[in-house]
């Protein structure tokens, strides 16, 4: 598998822009790699979300992308290993990192914070109210 991924990185090593639209493919390519769901191998698990995390190098130039990746982390929050729920989290604050007002009131592309917050408290309620049912 890491032999297959250099082979595909490799092309863009040597871009010097920027610009999301000229790396289209590398940027997708990462945005694959947190569809695969084996959970065998911390470390593999861990170096796809570190790939991911690294896409803030684009910062608010891809809101799309932060979009999809924030629905997809947001699911998987509760992850059995440490580590990986280390790189979610890290992910998922980036991603609300961009939400902002403009000065004329719209809101940005990008995830709701508030919404986020909002959803992590109706999980955190169910949990609450789960255990409360029957404690460990």
């Amino acid at each position: 598998m890491l032999d297959e991924l250099w082979q595909k990185i490799i092309p863009f090593l040597n871009e010097e822009d920027l610009d999301p639209r000229r790396m289209y493919r590398l940027i997708e390519f990462i945005r694959t790699l947190i569809n695969n769901k084996t959970t065998v191998n911390t470390f593999l698990e861990t170096s796809r979300w570190f790939l991911v995390l690294k896409l803030t190098i684009f910062e608010w130039r891809i809101p799309a992308l932060w979009c999809a990746i924030n629905e997809y982390a947001k699911e998987i929050l509760d992850h059995p290993y440490k580590a990986v729920r280390e790189y979610i989290a890290n992910v998922l604050s980036v991603s609300l990192s961009f939400d902002i007002k403009l000065p004329n009131g719209q809101s940005t592309r990008y995830p709701d914070a508030n919404l986020f917050i909002d959803a992590i408290r109706e999980r955190l309620h169910q949990a609450i109210e789960i255990y409360e049912k029957k404690p460990l």
